[in-house]
């Protein structure tokens, strides 16, 4: 049972991450960091936890790059994870960028 909860939390963890992530300026998208994930929905039980790993190339339009989301139970030790790999590229209208999902993990 706890495999499917973490596998809903990572899910979900990745789709609020991936939205705070195309907010951002393409300048600001991490190289390479990772981070707790803040978890203001009250998804996790106590002693859950969901880490966030987002890694980038060389910041030049266009590049690509993943973001991942990993669940995991702090007393059965189980992790389910779910990513996607993405590409930013200069939209064809004015000076924004677009952020692309290419591929999406599990």
């Amino acid at each position: 049972m706890e495999a499917i909860q973490l596998t809903y939390l990572s899910e979900s963890a990745l789709h609020i991450s991936w939205s705070e992530l195309q907010e951002r300026r393409w300048q600001d998208v991490p190289t390479n960091d990772s981070w707790d994930f803040v978890d203001t929905y009250g998804l996790a039980e106590p002693r859950q936890k969901i880490k966030i790993y987002c890694k980038s190339g060389i910041h030049q339009i266009p590049f690509q790059g993943y973001v991942r989301a990993v669940g995991r139970g702090e007393t059965t030790l189980t992790e389910r994870s779910c990513a996607l790999r993405f590409e930013v590229r200069q939209a064809s209208t004015g000076d924004k960028t677009k952020f692309i999902i290419k591929k999406i993990i599990y």
